[in-house]
């Protein structure tokens, strides 16, 4: 069952997608069925490893994108700085540039077209964050999801009702995922991918659906207020 909708995600092609959906499902089995990480967990973590594989080697960009991250991390250095490894060049530019306090809001530069395709504004916009807020700053606004998180599950282990526990147990997964791979893609420490940063990322689909969750969660969460607040 859990296949068919990855599948759909996976062909779309949206191969970073269907890891983030994939492993916030996984951490709702866990948190559903305690054995699962005993029975399960290694065929899953197989079925992933050939997932990304032949989404790797299907596909020639991504294999480009992989080959430049391999390339920097062994060297220290962003080969084809025109060419192939443009992007990831331009951003790490922007968050070298901002140094420890960065240069102010709304003094980027490298969002003035450096970044490709207005991805200043999208899938590269936690490196205009660092630009312009600089390194501390930053790390305080990444925090921010971490205590987002930890509200979330927190609150999701208090609810006796299966469903509700595990919808916001899922969603708190699929959101830390999405911000770690968004930040970790623009800092090289992972090979660059789109992924949105959620509720700052500019596109009216992510931001809508993100809202339309915490809805969900705070309507779970006033049902169960009683049961939360005696926990």
């Amino acid at each position: 069952l859990l296949a068919i909708p990855l599948s759909l995600i996976l062909f779309e092609p949206d191969l970073s997608t269907t890891v983030i959906v994939g492993t916030a499902i996984i951490s709702m089995l866990l948190l559903h069925d305690s054995q699962f990480w005993q029975r399960l967990i290694v065929l899953f973590l197989i079925i992933f490893a050939l997932i990304f594989s032949l989404g790797v080697i299907t596909t020639s960009y991504r294999a480009k994108r992989l080959d430049t991250f391999l390339h920097l991390l062994k060297t220290g250095e962003v080969p084809d700085k025109f060419g192939k490894g443009y992007q990831i060049y331009n951003i790490l530019i922007g968050i070298g540039s901002g140094g420890v306090w960065g240069k102010g809001l709304g003094q980027s530069r490298q969002k003035e077209g450096y970044l490709l395709e207005m991805t200043a504004f999208t899938d590269s916009i936690i490196a205009v964050i660092f630009e312009e807020l600089g390194f501390f700053l930053s790390i305080f606004f990444i925090a921010l999801y971490f205590y987002y998180y930890y509200l979330l599950t927190s609150t999701a282990l208090k609810i006796k009702n299966e469903f509700e526990k595990l919808a916001i147990w899922g969603y708190a997964h699929l959101l830390l995922f999405q911000m770690i791979i968004h930040t970790a893609a623009n800092l090289a420490l992972i090979p660059l991918t789109g992924v949105v940063l959620p509720f700052i990322t500019y596109g009216g689909t992510s931001m809508i659906i993100n809202w339309i969750i915490v809805a969900i969660i705070t309507h779970f969460v006033v049902e169960n207020r009683s049961t939360i607040l005696t926990s």
